[in-house]
């Protein structure tokens, strides 16, 4: 193509504050889109106007939102929020030949009621599919509300094959749905990243743990990414066997309770609190651990599954969403029961009984199949298509 395609990408949150695998998303396409973002963000006495900003080259907009979409899911304020806020978005609605949603809900729903105001009939209009949006959010709200939110959208980007089938049995009439995995970068996670760890001397096994846990109070049905099922399977572990090392990172794992949690353990000096940690510094936390754990509640296909397995190291996750498309059972790693404390020990116990011999196996197996199945070419592909297609529909042929 001579002229790339003006791409705007409506997004809560986008780097660096979140959303680092939609930028990589939108990285892999700048070829032939032009891309934009405007970021929704929870509107603050000092977060009131439009804040500009680039990174890699992509214009950014943050727009002070009256509630934060991502905590507050409620269909009436989301709309009432989004014709609020409309009059200072609708010029960015004008010049796109492609307008993206990061997800379906509630960020699809601020862009269709943005878009349905200003009307956008000849423009292509897409939604990424990515994990709670379609599995927690959605079946929340009406049929009428469902339908009306999917079928306003040309295609949807899942990235999960399960996101496709949730989609399928909610709103059996519904545009394209494309599989969409999202995929790692190769050259940052591999198996010959300088190793990273806390500890001072190795010892077999260090499990890592990089979900974070909900903010003070705990509350076990807000710990969606398991943190809380972890620290009180790790309580027993420390009992049972008498190796082991547990390194816990991850928003809000610097808090108060994650601290006197550790200072009540029998050997504190198993485990090592490291916060919240620079997305550069991941790939060698990684590769300074023996295996991952993810013993979330509830998942789209955990990015940090994939990246794991590309620095060759086992995964230990929850059989939820979409993680057995990412990590296959007794192979890449082990997949076992989620809300469980019981089971999360279990596997614990079994990795460290099993050896690093056996380890180092599960962590090759992964290495190899993360680089077949989840190459970016591969997310790239897929958009192109659900773009390329979409366009078709409305009599634009496109070559990309």
């Amino acid at each position: 193509m001579k002229n790339k395609l003006r791409h705007l990408f409506i997004c809560s949150g986008y780097p660096p504050f979140r959303g680092l695998f939609a930028h990589r998303a939108n990285l892999c396409m700048q070829d032939l889109l032009e891309t934009e973002v405007l970021s929704i963000r929870a509107m603050k006495l000092d977060r009131l106007k439009i804040n500009e900003y680039s990174i890699d080259r992509i214009k950014v907009r943050e727009i002070p939102f009256p509630i934060v979409p991502t905590l507050n899911k409620d269909l009436t304020l989301i709309r009432k929020g989004a014709q609020v806020v409309y009059p200072f978005v609708k010029k960015f609605l004008n010049t796109p030949n492609i307008i993206e949603s990061g997800s379906l809900y509630p960020t699809g729903e601020i862009v269709r009621i943005w878009l349905k105001k200003a009307g956008v009939e000849s423009k292509i209009v897409i939604s990424d599919a990515i994990g709670d949006d379609v599995r927690i959010n959605i079946p929340m709200l009406k049929d009428k509300d469902i339908y009306d939110l999917i079928n306003f959208y040309d295609g949807i980007l899942c990235n999960s094959r399960e996101m496709i089938g949730i989609i399928e049995r909610l709103c059996p009439e519904h545009p394209p749905l494309y599989e969409a995995y999202r995929g790692v970068d190769f050259s940052k996670f591999n198996n010959e990243v300088e190793p990273k760890t806390p500890f001072k001397n190795k010892q077999f096994p260090t499990f890592l743990y990089l979900g974070g846990f909900p903010k003070v109070p705990f509350y076990y049905e807000r710990d969606v990414k398991g943190g809380i099922y972890l620290l009180e399977a790790w309580k027993q572990y420390e009992l049972i066997q008498k190796k082991g090392r547990l390194i816990v990172g991850g928003p809000n794992s610097n808090n108060k309770l994650v601290q006197d949690w550790r200072r009540s353990l029998l050997y504190p000096e198993r485990v090592e609190i490291i916060g919240q940690i620079d997305p550069d510094d991941v790939p060698g936390y990684i590769t300074g651990a023996d295996a991952v754990v993810i013993p979330s509640l509830s998942e789209g296909l955990p990015n940090l599954a994939n990246e794991s397995q590309a620095c060759g190291k086992p995964v230990l996750a929850t059989d939820v969403g979409g993680t057995k498309e990412s990590v296959e059972h007794n192979v890449s790693g082990i997949l076992f029961e989620s809300k469980s404390v019981l089971a999360i020990l279990q596997v614990l116990v079994k990795f460290a009984n099993d050896g690093e011999e056996a380890a180092i196996k599960l962590g090759e197996n992964g290495m190899k199949r993360i680089r077949e199945i989840f190459p970016w070419q591969r997310y790239r592909d897929s958009a192109l298509k659900c773009y390329r297609e979409a366009f078709l529909k409305k009599g634009i042929k496109i070559d990309f």
